[in-house]
């Protein structure tokens, strides 16, 4: 099916390369005014003003979305789906430790797998709800299940109430409009598979050999049918839960299949404390839950332990990052590493807050993550944006930028998202002016 959208002004991104720097990630935007977006199918055939589009004298129906702008549809980098069902049951604001017990303590007990999906569901279309596109996904349990309640298309309107997310992102009724009048376009929501490596012992399960990642891939990716492979990658859950020779072979792995690597970096006071010295109240929890008797602390805080075990790399993406110092940021940025924020997640445990704008000036590619709802209260990226401009100050332009150019970038998807170019999926969002 071939038809176009109308909007006042198309912020298109298009000809931007990932924006590195804040000079890049201030850059003024270049609104297309009383632009048109050609789609036929899933793709975009066409940007162009509307009276290009009328001179041309092409006959396609017109769905005019009126005074609005639209711009990329969001790339949230990181998040846990098969965790949904512990929203609102985990610890909150106590720090990383106490907050990780009860995470470990709900899981004790599996959810039915009517739960789990229901509340997959209600999640997915939090995200949809919020004009995110993509989801870069982080599970070891349950990968299958999420992919299928995703492959479903929108999820049940009971869980998709969209949210008010403030100045820069429209009310609901103009959220629910689109995505119910863009029936036409590519299905609300799509995911890069990041089935998690955990632990020091190799699994038992036989696994599919584009996904065995030298034996060190999670058990449960041997549920997953061929056709989801595409869209998989294997991912390490941390430096502190997963043994070093499991590190690197899902390191290698990734670098081998051109995927994205993932992995939790530097998340807490805690973890360094743990990696550098041995002790601390992440330390005893570990010992007495995971870690083998001759597991010995490698001396080193996490960012330089990773590049040892050169885990580091363009294709690398570091979750968290806030405890990062002057000198780790000079090692992540020589390894041309990406950073995923997630700073209401980061709040909502209280392990501190990543020193973003010194990233930024350093140069790394920064983008942006909700993570699950096990640690924050929704899945918006509206209001993780938000949440960036006013602990950071980053400007409207930049987040923007870190929640669409920088994602894809960071996922592997700049030839499919991150901008509104033909060629590209026809996948929008609505904003307000920036």
């Amino acid at each position: 099916m071939r038809f176009a959208l109308r909007a006042k002004s198309i912020l298109t991104l298009g000809g931007e390369a990932p924006a590195r720097g804040m000079p890049a990630l201030n850059a003024p935007l270049r609104p297309l005014h009383n632009g048109i977006l050609r789609i036929r199918g899933a793709l975009l055939e066409a940007v162009e003003t509307y009276p290009a589009f009328k001179k041309g004298g092409e006959s396609l129906p017109v769905l005019d979305l009126g005074e609005v702008t639209l711009a990329p549809g969001f790339v949230n980098c990181h998040c846990h789906l098969e965790l949904s069902h512990l929203a609102g049951k985990t610890v909150r604001g106590q720090g990383f430790v106490p907050w990780l017990k009860s995470i470990a303590d709900l899981t004790a007990e599996t959810p039915s797998p009517e739960d789990l999906r229901a509340a997959v569901a209600s999640a997915a279309a939090q995200l949809t709800a919020g004009h995110t596109v993509h989801v870069g996904d982080v599970g070891s349990r349950a990968p299958l299940a999420v992919a299928e309640v995703l492959a479903q298309g929108d999820p049940p309107e009971n869980g998709g109430k969209a949210t008010e997310s403030g100045r820069e992102f429209l009310p609901p009724p103009q959220r629910d409009s689109l995505r119910d009048r863009l029936s036409p376009a590519p299905p609300a929501l799509s995911a890069t598979h990041f089935l998690e490596a955990f632990g020091f012992a190799q699994p038992s399960s036989p696994l599919p050999p584009a996904l065995a990642a030298g034996g060190h891939a999670p058990p449960a990716a041997a549920t997953l049918p061929e056709y989801l492979y595409p869209s998989c990658a294997i991912s390490a859950h941390s430096l502190y839960s997963t043994c070093a020779a499991t590190l690197q072979a899902v390191r290698g792995w990734c670098r081998e299949n051109k995927r994205p690597f993932s992995l939790h970096l530097a998340e807490s006071f805690e973890e360094t404390l743990c990696l550098r010295e041995g002790r601390g109240a992440l330390y005893q929890f570990l010992q007495a839950r995971l870690l083998p008797a001759d597991w010995r602390a490698p001396g080193l805080a996490p960012t330089p332990f990773a590049a040892r075990l050169g885990l580091l790399g363009p294709d690398t993406l570091a979750i968290h990052c806030t405890q990062c110092e002057a000198k780790d940021i000079s090692t992540l940025q020589q390894n041309g590493v990406s950073c995923c924020l997630c700073p209401r997640s980061n709040a909502f445990i209280g392990t501190g807050r990543a020193p973003a704008l010194d990233m930024a000036d350093a140069g790394i590619l920064l983008c942006l993550g909700t993570d699950g709802l096990s640690s924050n209260q929704d899945l918006d990226m509206g209001r993780e944006m938000r949440a960036a401009q006013k602990i950071w100050g980053f400007s409207p332009q930049a987040v923007l930028r870190m929640a669409t150019l920088n994602g894809a970038h960071a996922l592997g998807l700049s030839r499919k998202l991150g901008s509104l170019e033909p060629g590209k999926l026809a996948a929008v969002s609505l904003i307000s002016d920036c």
